[in-house]
């Protein structure tokens, strides 16, 4: 389900930080009664690589955190942990 609704957005064009919020949007409706939502979002993109700054095999990480995760420190800290791995 997860990646049908990432494959689903990430078909349009957009700016990661735009795509970022309607993938945990999208996350944040479908989970009923959740205490909040968290995502990470790393992505190379193809602009940079072939045009400007012309950085090859370099990415960029969004992410949007609600609930649980902004309120506490504990959880916001173990997600932000699991993902540096």
């Amino acid at each position: 389900m997860l990646n049908r609704i990432v494959e689903h957005y990430s078909k349009r064009g957009a700016i990661q930080e735009n795509l970022t919020v309607r993938i945990h949007d999208s996350i944040s409706k479908i989970i009923e009664d959740n205490r909040g939502v968290a995502e990470m979002i790393e992505a190379s993109h193809n602009c940079i690589q072939c045009r400007g700054v012309r950085h090859f095999g370099k990415s960029m990480k969004t992410s949007k955190l609600t609930g649980e995760f902004i309120e506490t420190d504990k959880t916001r800290k173990e997600f932000y942990d699991f993902i540096k791995t």
